[in-house]
């Protein structure tokens, strides 16, 4: 079933330097979200991001990445970050893991020798293999947004980058009115470049081009 009317190649505009993620994004969440987290944080408490559409997998590495940077003690804790799309393909082809040179040109030279290493085994020569220990924080699911979500929160961060421009506005405005029902106070919506003219629930604030942030309601 399709939830958009865009060609494929629209799609998969963001696929060819897929961890180009705008640093205003990742900046809030280390700010915004995990540095809070952080400081308030208790033994069972958890951590919870969305990557709403996640293409190849590349948003929800870059999220990864900064948990890992910004939280030293990562491997303890109870961080999960969701990573869906209603493209069955795209979501095989993130649970793999492999990236060529190109794709990794987002990322620093030091990020690339941590988190991904060579592979040559027939098939996947000039290609980079994702190291486990990163992709143990993800879980990769198909996810069509006209169904019932599957999950009832929190989510303490959304990423719905460069996704919901190509969806019918029915469906865009019925997505933006769950997002408050999910979010605790201070969680965060980041909407991509194609999509800041979208507005969520009132009970956020606007922290940036593209961001908002979940606030008490009355």
């Amino acid at each position: 079933m399709s939830v958009t009317a865009a060609a494929p190649a629209e799609r998969l505009a963001g696929v060819i330097s897929p961890f180009a993620m705008e640093a205003e994004h990742i900046e809030a969440l280390r700010t915004q979200v995990l540095a809070p987290w952080m400081a308030a944080h208790k033994r069972n408490a958890c951590l919870r991001l969305w990557s709403m559409s996640c293409a190849t997998g590349a948003e929800a590495l870059s999220l990864a990445m900064a948990v890992v940077e910004a939280l030293p003690d990562w491997q303890r804790l109870d961080i999960r970050i969701l990573a869906t799309d209603v493209d069955a393909g795209l979501v095989a082809l993130a649970q793999r893991g492999l990236f060529d040179e190109a794709q990794l040109a987002g990322l620093s030279g030091p990020l690339q020798a941590r988190w991904f290493k060579p592979r040559s085994r027939h098939g996947t020569s000039g290609l980079c293999k994702v190291q486990p220990e990163l992709t143990a924080l993800i879980r990769y699911a198909v996810l069509d947004p006209q169904a019932k979500l599957p999950f009832s929160g929190p989510i303490d961060a959304i990423f719905c980058r460069n996704s919901m421009a190509y969806w019918e506005p029915g469906l865009q405005q019925r997505m933006l009115a769950s997002f408050a029902a999910l979010q605790p106070r201070r969680g965060l919506v980041c909407f991509g470049a194609n999509e800041r003219h979208l507005l969520p629930d009132a009970g956020y604030r606007r922290l940036g081009r593209g961001l908002f942030q979940r606030v008490e309601t009355p």
